[in-house]
């Protein structure tokens, strides 16, 4: 709860269950993480780098920040 994970490395880690909230994840490389299950209740996934192969399924997402990675044109 409450961690700070700002541009954190977490590819292909399996975080199923884990308790997100209140937690800021702002730019970190979530490609093909497992996050199954977890709670991200008022955290901050705004900019998050992540691929089809992230797995959301049964994710809670109340109050979350959440803006779209930018692509250069």
């Amino acid at each position: 709860r409450g961690t700070r994970l700002t541009v954190a490395d977490l590819r292909g880690a399996r975080l199923t269950r884990a308790d997100f909230a209140g937690a800021s994840l702002a730019r970190a490389d979530i490609r093909g993480a497992d996050l199954s299950d977890s709670s991200f209740y008022e955290a901050d996934i705004a900019r998050v780098h992540s691929d089809a192969a992230t797995r959301y399924e049964r994710v809670q997402r109340t109050r979350v920040r959440f803006h779209p990675r930018r692509t250069p044109a």
